[in-house]
């Protein structure tokens, strides 16, 4: 036996003719190359692009996931969760409260600011619209006219002025331009981060709108590749169990009728007979070796007689031209004639013809061998070996036809398999569709509402952009526009710049801002719990909870008798542990973990006992395949020892070929044939040499210019007609040498060495047939039985590691899923957060806002504060107050002073600057100490107020 398993290696090299050796593995066809023709619809994982909002996102998810813990308590994850949610929670409400405490504080905090911004908005109103607040400012109002520090030309008698009374604003105090500073660039500062905040309300409110619009395209693809994904497991299922089971039974089949030549071409192997086949081949051989000799030779003969033709032209041409030169006594002659000398002797034919083998001896050798009919006595003992195989056949072919029937009900079997399970991978179909319908219903209403979702968003973001715009224009007018001091608007030339648009945006915060943040909790509970909850069991079906979530949903499914949960009777694979192992792209049987469960039904009326790969492919035992194959084994029993392998004759022709020069012959020189010149002579360049001479040569030389003529004319004609035709037979017998070279060649060894080995291969191939020849073929026939075994086992653990690791691999089911995860939970629930999270964060810091718009609204009315200037002509008399700070004492009139106002001069000055319409200025005083007064100074009655107020600027 060992002997047996030594030759399988060599039988693997052997020719095509042998391919009905069955020990060879089956290449079967792997139903995953067939799986290119489908086209997915996501061939990738779909990726989530954040278009922009990754740092809203990550701040929105860094604030959750700090808020609230992933899933719910584990204690609430029950059946009774579904059928009576309001005892559940009741009992748990302790846990519940402390499980999603953050997200209680956050609401209650911001439903006090809901409550408390309002009120106090309304109590501001009222203290600014209060009839006391008004009686104050009228009364000082009326203070401030009374009292020289507000007077203004409102006091004078000219009808004009009484007509337009001014308004009365306060002049700043010394922290005021500081304070109106600071409230500035704070208020310009909260309103940067409130426009990046309401800019990202408005696209994530675009973005909700474009995720809920995509989710039913989204979940109706994921439907089709979960179809597709069944469909495909169906036709990988009907390539294992129908197609390859074919190349099994075809190849079976195909080793069974041809199991008489197995036989006999292991028991050559074995037997060391197979040298008969390389004789035959050898032999056979001679007649085309024959007929390529006899070639070769005739292409040996013709090139001689080329050359020798060219050498006899070449011979009488050189003569020629001698004579020419020699009666010829012309310069161009004589010049042709001293060239001539030095090419005379190129005058010839090198290449040699004495290296080449003469084939003669070995054209009568082979010629009588072929006459002696070695071909028909080598042959002979391959035929008594040949019908070896006869008798083999005829030996078994009693039980072959009830293997092939067994084989055949095998197939039946795995093909209503196959058919069964294809069934069951169908029912699944009914509930795409009703998914599918469920899904469009639920597009109309996303496109019925969803406008309404989109308008209160907006209408959301737009009441806050309001907010903003206003405190952006009451800052710019503030800032922009320049502050007036006392004098200019008492000369009308600059007012105070307005307020309005900061108190109109502070009514709106107070109208706008309980309703936006009552909403912004409401979406913010609703949001919060979808990440947290619903989106962390989908994106995580491997956690424990998601688990036992899913096992209470499918046992609430199977009440609605949903039909794909009707395969598997008793405990079912969970739904949420078979998506975690298809996102590991396991094979459908270890997803759904068939070999766990006892019945499963495959069609109405079949259920199968105990789903166990292995134990379905147990058909070589309950079909008795390898009794049968025993009884085919005891049928081989055949005697070889009378077959002749060579007979003497045979072997005497073989001695004889042996002997020949065939395996000796040098054909290498026939090879360097084609390196050699066939002359050494240019005979085209001489010859256009001596036509061009020629044509210089007088009419006088005209018979020497015709014998130069027709000189070159020859050796052209050597070159393009002998010359050519020689080097075509010289590659031809080059490669009619090295075909002869090849055919007498066996393998890398010559004729007589082969020769040698093969017949002493025959002779003890004679001798083993003819003692163990009987004994060999039993042997070979239970190898040949074993392999038959072999080759059914090899296509069961095909099916097996096909069914366990290949059949079904349910990523595409992964990408389906995760395409609907990554749009409900990253396209919807993502800028659904990221919107709650912009408006929370924009009405919150519209709260500082609103504080420096307050204040600004106040600093920015006040007049600033100016500085007086006294300016006098020379004349201690002629003084003018151009300007009065708000705490400046107002000084008489000097008598005969210049006054620079508006007025013409020939009306009377207004009265506005006097004390009482009686009232005169203060006398100077009465003694001077004119020695320590300067004499550039202004008079000393000038100054009514103490340093520093009395100096001039």
């Amino acid at each position: 036996m060992s002997e047996l398993m030594d030759v399988r290696a060599d039988e693997q090299i052997i020719d095509s003719s042998n391919s009905v050796i069955p020990w060879r593995q089956i290449n079967f066809i792997s139903p995953n190359q067939q799986l290119a023709q489908s086209r997915w619809l996501y061939q990738k994982p779909l990726s989530f692009s954040a278009k922009g909002m990754d740092h809203l996102y990550l701040l929105n998810q860094f604030v959750i996931r700090w808020l609230q813990p992933p899933g719910v308590p584990p204690s609430i994850i029950k059946k009774e969760l579904l059928e009576n949610p309001e005892y559940v929670l009741r009992a748990n409400k302790v846990k519940l409260l402390s499980h999603f405490w953050g997200m209680i504080l956050a609401s209650t905090i911001a439903l006090c600011f809901a409550v408390i911004v309002p009120l106090l908005g309304l109590l501001l109103c009222c203290c600014w619209c209060s009839p006391s607040s008004s009686s104050k400012r009228a009364k000082s109002s009326s203070r401030g006219r009374e009292s020289p520090l507000y007077a203004n030309a409102a006091t004078s008698d000219s009808p004009r002025a009484a007509r337009k009374k001014k308004s009365k604003y306060k002049v700043e105090r010394g922290c005021d331009p500081f304070w109106r500073s600071f409230c500035g660039a704070n208020l310009f500062i909260f309103l940067l981060f409130i426009s990046f905040f309401v800019i990202c309300a408005f696209v994530t409110n675009e973005y909700i709108q474009n995720g809920l619009h995509d989710l039913p395209k989204t979940l109706n693809q994921s439907l089709d590749d979960f179809q597709l994904y069944l469909n495909n497991t169906q036709f990988e299922v009907n390539t294992l169990l129908r197609t390859n089971f074919r190349q099994l039974e075809q190849e079976l089949d195909n080793s069974l009728d041809k199991s008489g030549l197995i036989v006999k071409n292991r028991l050559a192997f074995v037997s060391q007979a197979i040298a008969l086949e390389n004789l035959t081949e050898i032999v056979t051989k001679l007649d085309n070796i024959h007929g390529d000799l006899v070639n070769l030779s005739k292409e040996t003969d013709e090139l001689r007689s080329q050359l020798h033709m060219l050498q006899s032209g070449l011979r009488q041409t050189k003569q020629k031209l001698e004579s020419v030169f020699k009666e010829c006594t012309h310069p161009i002659c004589t010049n042709l004639d001293r060239k001539f000398k030095h090419l005379k002797a190129k005058f010839r034919v090198s290449t040699r013809l004495d290296d080449l083998p003469d084939l003669s001896p070995l054209m009568q050798n082979i010629t009588a061998l072929l006459n002696a009919n070695i071909v028909d006595e080598v042959q002979r003992g391959k035929g008594d070996f040949d019908r070896l195989s006869s008798k083999i056949q005829s030996a078994v072919n009693d039980s072959i036809p009830e293997i092939k029937r067994q084989i055949r009900a095998v197939g039946r079997e795995l093909a209503a398999t196959a058919r069964d399970v294809n069934e069951a991978l169908r029912t699944p179909f009914g509930d795409i569709r009703k998914a599918k319908e469920s899904v469009n219903i639920g597009s109309h209403y996303i496109e019925k509402y969803e406008i309404y979702r989109w308008y209160a968003c907006l209408g959301g973001a737009s009441a806050i952009l309001i907010i903003l715009a206003l405190y952006t224009c009451g800052l710019m007018c503030g800032v922009c526009k320049s502050q007036p001091t006392v004098q200019e608007y008492r000369n009308r030339r600059i007012k105070p710049p307005s307020t309005c648009p900061l108190k109109c945006g502070i009514i709106l915060l107070f109208m706008f801002f309980g309703a936006l943040l009552l909403c912004t909790i409401v979406l913010f509970i609703f949001g919060g719990l979808f990440d947290r909850v619903g989106c962390y069991y989908l994106e995580n079906p491997s956690d424990e909870q998601a688990k036992k979530l899913m096992g209470i949903l499918q046992t609430i499914f199977e009440k609605y008798r949903v039909s794909s949960m009707n395969i598997i009777y008793g405990s079912k694979p969970n739904f949420a542990e078979v998506l975690s192992r298809c996102h590991q792209n396991m094979s459908l049987y270890n997803s759904l973990q068939l070999y766990k469960f006892n019945r499963i039904q495959l069609t109405a009326d079949r259920v199968v006992e105990g789903f166990n790969i292995s134990d379905i492919l147990e058909f070589k035992g309950r079909y008795k395949i390898e009794d049968r194959l025993r009884t085919f084994l005891a049928q081989v029993d055949v005697n070889p020892g009378p077959i002749v392998i060579l007979t003497p004759e045979g072997r005497e022709l073989l001695d004889r070929l042996k002997e020949t020069s065939l395996g000796t012959l040098n054909f290498s020189s026939f090879a360097e044939l084609i390196h050699q010149q066939v002359t050494p002579l240019n005979l085209i360049e001489f010859s256009q040499e001596l036509d061009r001479e020629a044509k210089y040569l007088p009419p006088s030389q005209m018979d020497f210019r015709s014998d130069l003529k027709n000189a070159a004319l020859l050796l052209d004609t050597y070159q393009s007609k002998v010359i050519s035709r020689v080097h075509d037979i010289v590659v031809n017998l080059k490669t009619k040498a090295e075909q002869i070279e090849k055919k007498a060649k066996y393998g890398h060894k010559g004729l007589k060495e082969a020769l040698s080995e093969l017949l002493e291969q025959a002779k003890k191939a004679q001798h083993t047939i003819r003692h163990e020849g009987k004994e060999i073929i039993k042997k070979v026939a239970r190898q040949f039985v074993s392999d038959l075994s072999d080759l059914i086992d090899q296509y069961a653990k095909h099916v097996i590691f096909q069914v366990e690791n290949n059949i079904g691999r349910c990523e595409p089911v992964s990408r389906a899923v995760n395409a609907s995860i990554v749009v409900f939970c990253n396209e919807i629930i993502l800028p659904f957060n990221g919107y709650w999270l912009s408006m929370a964060s924009a009405l919150f810091l519209l709260l500082p806002a609103t504080i420096c718009a307050a204040v600004l609204s106040n600093l920015f009315r006040k007049l600033k504060r100016g500085k007086g200037r006294r300016q006098y002509s020379g004349d201690s008399s002629d003084v003018a107050l151009e300007t009065f700070d708000e705490d400046d004492i107002p000084l008489a009139q000097v008598a005969n002073k210049e006054i620079s106002n508006p007025y013409d001069v020939r009306r009377n000055p207004p009265t506005g600057l006097f004390l009482d319409g009686t009232s005169s200025a203060p006398s100077a005083p009465l003694a001077s100490n004119d020695e320590t007064w300067s004499p550039g100074a202004p008079p000393p009655h000038i100054y009514s107020r103490p340093p520093p107020y009395n100096f001039a600027n």
